[in-house]
């Protein structure tokens, strides 16, 4: 964007309420029959490169500033900053690009602690040929992330859904090869902050006859019991999030195979006592909890249930059904793979995660894309996008996640040849796109309640509550059911 040359303001806005707009002494409403609207915006007001606009309800409004440079003077990304003018404090998210640079879009974030009532990204797009540009605001509704799908419609099959997820769940320890998750992420706080799909892996331990599962990720210890997890799930499920799901993909993480079945059938899913709050005799218990069903639910099925997804064979002896079973997952296959379950549903994978290197992660985030664009537009398709990788040492977890010095420093200006994307800002970057193209061409009235096309997904993702790995991905995600 260049210096001194007007720019235009263009919102888009995805609310189901007027969205009052002030950019200088320009104002407009924005009603939810009309997704978008553009200001032209004089020189005069980027002032030290920062503009400011306002947005509001009706009744109360927030002040918004947004850095706008050149292209040439940040190359991968500026940082933004939110202004309150009422007593709520909201999150600014603003992603500054180059239309016409070779370089790939980077969002960048500033977060508030209160719970917002809207989200607010941008970003700004260059016009190399008359030397003007235009700044994109995407404004969305924000909501509790801990109760989301209490707003979702049970008859909404989880293949409709997009449902942010974590790899490996349980792996908050052995930084930087077997960590994927931050300390603070403890399954409990997983579950409030929206994670509807947590992908746990266990290995059977200690003395024969009073073997208990373990979490492991490889040979790391994660210094978590099966019972202690599902303890936080369960409080979860029977208090605020009574009216949620959780899908839990179990994986046996080395140990005898009989002996992992056994235990995770005997000693915690048919041991699963009733809810806290229900003394009655005909409280559920066991596995009236749990969906075992190998088939793709209904969301009305499955509330207040966990969602067994098994990624262990299902030996027939141990009578124990064992949820959704996927028939075949080729390690780390290049490319996305299928199959149907019983019942006809289809499912598509991509799980590629031995990437070899940083310099492998646009290949990585292809394949990402490409179930985002075969399964995750296909309401009749459960689509699950790993999107972690791992390869020692040239690609580490955090790496992969987050990045390899691109933090918008000094270092990373002077070693832009080094400088690598991470995943994480990759989807958020693509997933607010879709976000925004659709709040023009999507139709308004749908006959079934589903997420966006193309993110009728379930992500599997690493170190989601990163903020240098795009933790404000999440509520983006959640957004997208809601669209």
């Amino acid at each position: 964007m260049k210096d001194g040359r007007d720019i235009k303001l263009v919102f888009h806005s995805r609310l189901t309420y007027e969205l009052h707009i002030d950019v200088g002494e320009a104002t407009a409403s924005l009603p939810p029959s009309r997704r978008s609207i553009v200001f032209p915006v004089p020189a005069h007001l980027v002032k030290g490169r920062k503009l400011d606009f306002r947005l509001g309800d009706g009744r109360r409004s927030v002040v918004y500033t947004v850095r706008v440079l050149r292209s040439s003077s940040l190359p991968r990304g500026v940082g933004a900053t939110g202004s309150v003018a009422s007593d709520e404090k909201r999150p600014l998210i603003a992603r500054p690009s180059s239309a016409a640079s070779t370089r790939a879009r980077l969002w960048s974030s500033s977060s508030r602690p209160h719970q917002p009532l809207r989200l607010v990204y941008s970003r700004i797009d260059d016009d190399e040929e008359d030397n003007g540009g235009e700044l994109h605001v995407l404004v969305l509704a924000a909501r509790d992330p801990s109760t989301w799908l209490g707003s979702v419609p049970s008859s909404s099959s989880l293949s409709l859904l997009c449902l942010p997820g974590s790899h490996e769940t349980l792996a908050r320890y052995g930084w930087p090869f077997s960590q994927c998750q931050n300390t603070e992420s403890t399954v409990a706080k997983q579950l409030e902050d929206g994670i509807r799909f947590m992908d746990i892996r266990l290995r059977p331990r200690g003395e024969k006859g009073k073997e208990r599962l373990l979490a492991y990720h490889g040979s790391v210890d994660e210094r978590i019991e099966f019972s202690a997890v599902l303890e936080q799930v369960w409080a979860f499920l029977e208090g605020p999030g009574k009216q949620e799901t959780l899908v839990m993909s179990v994986k046996q993480e080395g140990g005898d195979q009989d002996t992992f079945i056994n235990l995770l059938k005997t000693a915690y899913v048919d041991a699963t006592p009733p809810p806290a709050n229900d003394a009655s005799p005909t409280a559920p218990r066991g596995r009236q909890r749990w969906f075992l069903e190998n088939r793709v639910p209904t969301l009305g099925e499955v509330r207040g249930k966990i969602v067994l997804f098994s990624r262990f064979v299902i030996d027939p002896k141990f009578d124990f059904p064992g949820g959704i079973s996927p028939p075949i997952w080729p390690d780390s296959y290049e490319g996305c793979f299928d199959y149907k379950l019983p019942t006809g549903q289809a499912v598509q994978t991509q799980d590629w995660y031995h990437i070899g290197s940083l310099s492998s992660i646009p290949r990585k985030f292809e394949l990402i894309c490409d179930l985002m664009d075969q399964g995750g537009r296909d309401p009749s398709t459960l689509a699950l996008d790993f999107c972690n990788g791992s390869s020692v040492p040239w690609a580490l977890p955090p790496s992969v996640a987050k990045g390899w010095l691109d933090d918008g420093s000094i270092v990373q200006r002077c070693s832009t040849l080094l400088a690598t994307r991470g995943v994480n800002p990759r989807l958020r970057d693509r997933v607010a796109d879709i976000m925004a193209a659709a709040s023009s061409s999507y139709p308004q009235e749908k006959k079934l309640h589903q997420a966006l096309d193309g993110l009728m997904v379930t992500f599997a993702i690493d170190f989601y509550a990163e903020p240098a790995a795009a933790s404000d991905l999440v509520p983006l995600l959640i957004e997208a059911n809601f669209q």
